[in-house]
């Protein structure tokens, strides 16, 4: 126990707070935990939105090239493609 006093004092005074039972009401002990699982979700959530989006451009520009080819290729009229 005397360690976690040590650790605790060594830690910025917000921390220490937060981890030090003797400092918390009931009902508060995992209230820091609780934020920093919030946290994380939400970051991985923009991170994963994010990443989805990118990946969305790029098919859709993949799409609209092959578009725009499949257009350039009825004007010209390719005589192998044409029926008798």
């Amino acid at each position: 126990m005397d360690n976690v006093r040590k650790l605790l004092a060594a830690t910025p005074v917000p921390l220490a707070v937060a981890l030090d039972p003797a400092q918390q009401r009931p009902g508060e002990s995992s209230l820091p935990y609780l934020f920093v699982v919030f946290l994380v979700t939400w970051l991985a959530f923009f991170a994963y939105a994010f990443y989805m989006t990118r990946k969305q451009q790029a098919l859709q520009r993949d799409l609209d090239a092959l578009r725009k080819l499949l257009d350039d290729r009825e004007r010209q009229g390719r005589p192998g493609d044409r029926k008798p």
